[in-house]
């Protein structure tokens, strides 16, 4: 779920357009806004959470790193169970 087209359109629906001097800029604004908005619902399956896959990399990497001394520990139980352990690891 996407937080940033609620909060993009509540943005936009503060940023009125306005008819006073340098209102240029605020309509701009208010006109790529709206063009970001269409593109983010449009492409919302498409569009990459890299935040998530750090975060997904992160307990990767700690799961990797305990493998060995959970390893480690199983062998001193049993070379059968270290084994075992290995062969599941694999698949």
């Amino acid at each position: 779920m996407l937080i940033a087209p609620s909060v993009l359109e509540g943005l936009l629906a503060r940023l009125k357009p306005s008819q006073v001097e340098g209102a240029f800029s605020i309509a701009t604004l208010h006109s790529l806004g709206s063009q970001l908005l269409t593109y983010i619902r449009s492409n919302r399956g498409a569009i990459v959470n890299y935040g998530k896959r750090y975060t997904d990399a992160q307990a990767a990497m700690l799961a990797r790193a305990t493998i060995p001394a959970v390893l480690t520990a199983w062998s001193s139980w049993s070379r059968q169970a270290a084994r075992m352990a290995l062969e599941q690891q694999d698949t």
